[in-house]
């Protein structure tokens, strides 16, 4: 029983160390890592931010870390950050999951997966265009200079301040 045991454990963990190599193999470097955990201790201790900038700064402009087997990329390249949000946004239609998030929330294309996202992609690409866009800053300034003005007026009178009416 104990070697059947111990056959399991030494697979799970071939099995562990076959997924943390994900980065090594696309030749990315990558910040050490805990077995079963990879990383998550340094990201919850540091925090997200410190831990990528510590990261970024030991290892490069693009590094890899483990939340647990999951592979996460720090990018700090200005280029490769445009391309990935601009140019080829359209070949990442998954996201991370954050099941907190409820109705109305959870309808944002920033959380929506898969075919639904292509599909809402698909109608906001066309329907929020340059042109249309620089067609609707009048409009927008027209609403925001009142409020603007309103909270300017608040602020300098010491007024609390009504905001859901």
């Amino acid at each position: 029983m104990a070697a059947m045991w111990r056959a399991q454990h030494v697979k799970l963990l071939r099995y562990d160390w076959w997924c943390h190599q994900y980065f090594q193999r696309l030749g990315i470097p990558v910040a050490p890592y805990y077995p079963i955990i990879g990383n998550v201790h340094e990201w919850l201790t540091k925090g997200n931010n410190n831990f990528g900038e510590e990261c970024i700064k030991k290892y490069g402009k693009v590094v890899g870390i483990y939340k647990f087997r999951d592979p996460l990329l720090y990018v700090s390249d200005i280029d490769i950050v445009k391309k990935v949000l601009v140019t080829d946004f359209s070949k990442f239609p998954n996201h991370w999951d954050i099941p907190a998030l409820g109705f109305p929330l959870n309808m944002a294309p920033t959380y929506m997966k898969g075919q639904r996202w292509k599909d809402i992609r698909a109608i906001n690409t066309s329907t929020f265009t340059t042109s249309k866009l620089r067609q609707m800053v009048g409009i927008f300034s027209d609403c925001c200079d009142p409020l603007i003005k309103n909270l300017e007026k608040a602020h300098t009178h010491n007024k609390p301040l009504e905001a859901k009416k």
